[in-house]
């Protein structure tokens, strides 16, 4: 019946994130109940652990096991429905550790859709992600898989790990550090990303695009932003 901690999403007093279950209670009311907080303010109070021991050791994998609790986007399929996020969500320096990510929808990450919203002071670290083909064009990135006309300020993507896995058929895959596709006028400032990428192309005739920030983008403005880390890549080019 009340999704947050507290709060009432004004500036002065932001719904309070400060567990896993409000984390999650988020993807819900963005994906299913079709709100997207236009206007509305998200303060994290605590970190949020949402899987312990995921990455391996040399952050390469994930580790062996099926109890991991793979993570369900904010927000879905943007191009077609209004389930974005367009809000403020600010991680007040907080971190979200052990972010699962596989293919979901068509756009993967903490959130899947951000529109006109804005992502804040936020760290993800230890994540894994593995991305695959199932639809025509797949986006995946750790803050966002597809953000437009937002700004993400102070994120960093930390100790995090990415793969993809086999492409029978010849759809697109864009894959970033932060987010996966940047469809048009986003702003990244003070942004990082510092992990590995091990990707393989399947498919002489797919197209597979990556970078430690963005998969791909259009008409975005990055400043003070960095990337440190191995892209190991093998395949058909």
């Amino acid at each position: 019946s009340y999704p947050f901690t507290s709060g009432d999403g004004s500036y002065s007093n932001p719904y309070e994130i400060s567990n896993a279950q409000n984390l999650a209670n988020l993807a819900y009311m963005v994906r299913e109940e079709g709100e997207d907080y236009s206007g509305k303010h998200f303060v994290m109070t605590n970190d949020i652990t949402l899987n312990e021991n995921l990455v391996n050791a040399d952050c390469t994998d994930r580790n062996t096991g099926d109890n991991f609790q793979k993570w369900t986007p904010i927000g879905k399929y943007g191009s077609w429905s209004d389930n974005k996020f367009k809000g403020d969500f600010n991680g007040n320096s907080h971190t979200i550790y052990g972010l699962f990510i596989e293919a979901n929808d068509y756009y993967n990450g903490l959130f899947g859709v951000v529109d006109e919203g804005t992502i804040r002071n936020l760290t993800i670290a230890d994540s894994y992600m593995c991305a695959s083909y199932p639809f025509g064009s797949n986006y995946y990135g750790f803050v966002a898989g597809q953000t437009s006309y937002s700004t993400l300020l102070n994120c960093h993507v930390k100790n995090s790990c990415v793969r993809n896995i086999d492409n029978a058929s010849q759809n697109k895959l864009a894959i970033g550090g932060l987010v996966g596709r940047s469809l048009k006028y986003d702003v990244f400032r003070k942004c990082s990303f510092n992990g590995n990428f091990v990707l393989h192309s399947f498919h002489i005739k797919s197209l597979v695009t990556a970078g430690g920030i963005l998969g791909v983008g259009n008409k975005v403005k990055l400043y003070s932003c960095s990337t440190k880390g191995k892209f190991k890549v093998t395949g058909s080019p």
